[in-house]
């Protein structure tokens, strides 16, 4: 799962939502530790070069990443269809207020 939703950033990103792949990166994170499974070198390398783009496409990559950590990936799916916590723009969970 935590793979699925690091693409999933990627592709959020490449769409113009970084706000949106910052917050699945630390959806992504928290379920690749909860996991335990290793990573290889090229997974840690691909996953390095897109939490560094995200990283420089949002300013505020640091709290949104804390706020997907604490999502369940489920619930971290579930930004993408509309459902999730915050997942359109102007809601107040959205803007983290």
């Amino acid at each position: 799962m935590a793979w699925a939703l690091a693409g999933m950033a990627d592709a959020a990103l490449r769409d113009g939502r970084p706000d949106l792949a910052a917050r699945l990166l630390g959806a992504a994170e928290s379920a690749r530790r909860e996991s335990g499974q290793p990573q290889s070198a090229s997974d840690r390398d691909e996953l390095a070069r897109i939490t560094a783009a995200v990283r420089g496409a949002e300013p505020d990559f640091a709290g949104l990443f804390a706020r997907g950590a604490e999502l369940t990936p489920e619930r971290a799916r579930t930004l993408l269809d509309g459902t999730g916590p915050g997942s359109r723009p102007g809601s107040s969970a959205y803007l983290g207020t």
